[in-house]
């Protein structure tokens, strides 16, 4: 509303005007017409006396006072004044008036202006928000991973950890139920195969030998034994007894003859033995080359040599020569013995 008249033919040199637009508001311009005049305010983002400072960043649509510079609204995220607090831990959006769902990754709070889980969602949850639990049959972060199937009798695994926590259908084990029995079978695997299997292996689920038997065994799960091994075992047992004390007594007396035949080898040959043969040959033996002279005997003579080859070492003994008797085992006093070199 125009109070007096503006010109040059306005009784004043001042005039003033007003205009109640029944609320406040945010003028940033001001056009007088019809003169030479303008009054203009500052622009978006910018206030104060010379218009040279920017409005906070978290002022919504970037406004503010144009003197003071205060945000009329914040941002989603934001709190103050000048809108440059976060929210709180746990809360988000306009206002911070929303709360975080509480399924982030490793515990960690969501976005302070969208709500999001920057990290992603926590072990059985998923979603925008992270709010929605996994669906059956999945698990783990963001419920990317499945379950192995395998869980006791069509149960679901965990939807945090993927275990099966009531047990494993029969022929798997681990926590998970992924891996299949070895040399065992059933419900968790807890049945071993028959020892009397080949090679211990059999069907992971019934715990039938997958091969044969072992001799003496039949059945399945080869666990029932045959009469006729039954009976070759009552008959073999007292011969592996008598073979065992037969064998015990014969090499007794191995040990017993080495022990008696070596005490009587170092007396004998060790002892006397060696002293009387020393002797015998020390005693009046001769010997002589080819070209040494040597007398014939006497056709009456009975006198015992040995002719050797020429250039041989030959030893004439005179059937008159001393002799010594040796005291032998099983000879006779009166019996001697001839010694060839």
């Amino acid at each position: 509303m125009r109070a007096q008249e503006i010109g040059l033919t306005s009784p004043g040199k001042t005039v003033w005007w007003k205009v109640d637009l029944g609320g406040v508001y945010i003028i940033y311009s001001i056009a007088i017409l019809f003169k030479n005049y303008e009054v203009v305010g500052c622009a978006t983002f910018a206030y104060g006396r010379s218009c040279n400072n920017s409005c906070p960043n978290n002022c919504k649509y970037r406004r503010c006072h144009v003197q003071h510079g205060t945000c009329f609204l914040c941002n989603s995220g934001w709190l103050g004044t000048f809108c440059d607090t976060k929210c709180s831990e746990g809360l988000y959006g306009v206002n911070c008036s929303q709360r975080c769902k509480g399924h982030c990754r490793d515990g960690t709070t969501c976005n302070h202006v969208t709500g999001l889980c920057d990290r992603g969602c926590g072990s059985g949850w998923t979603g925008l928000n992270c709010e929605k639990m996994c669906d059956d049959g999945t698990f783990g972060y963001d419920c990317l991973n499945n379950c192995s199937g395998h869980c006791l009798n069509g149960s679901l695994c965990n939807k945090l950890t993927g275990h099966c926590d009531i047990g494993c259908n029969p022929g798997y084990t681990d926590s998970d139920c992924r891996r299949e029995c070895v040399k065992s079978y059933g419900e968790n695997c807890k049945h071993p195969c028959s020892q009397h299997c080949i090679n211990q292996t059999c069907d992971r689920f019934t715990g039938k030998c997958l091969s044969w038997c072992h001799e003496g065994f039949y059945g399945e799960k080869c666990t029932q034994e045959s009469q006729q091994r039954n009976q070759n075992a009552e008959h073999i047992t007292p011969w592996i007894a008598a073979f065992s004390i037969v064998l015990f007594i014969v090499v007794l007396l191995i040990t017993g003859g080495f022990v008696f035949f070596w005490i009587l080898y170092k007396r004998l040959f060790h002892g006397d033995i060696r002293l009387c043969w020393k002797s015998l040959f020390q005693s009046n033996t001769k010997t002589s080359t080819d070209k040494a002279d040597f007398k014939e005997p006497s056709p009456n003579t009975n006198t015992n040599y040995q002719e050797l080859n020429s250039n041989t070492v030959y030893q004439e003994l005179n059937p008159n020569t001393d002799y010594q008797a040796l005291k032998l085992p099983h000879v006779d006093e009166n019996e001697y013995q001839n010694t060839t070199l």
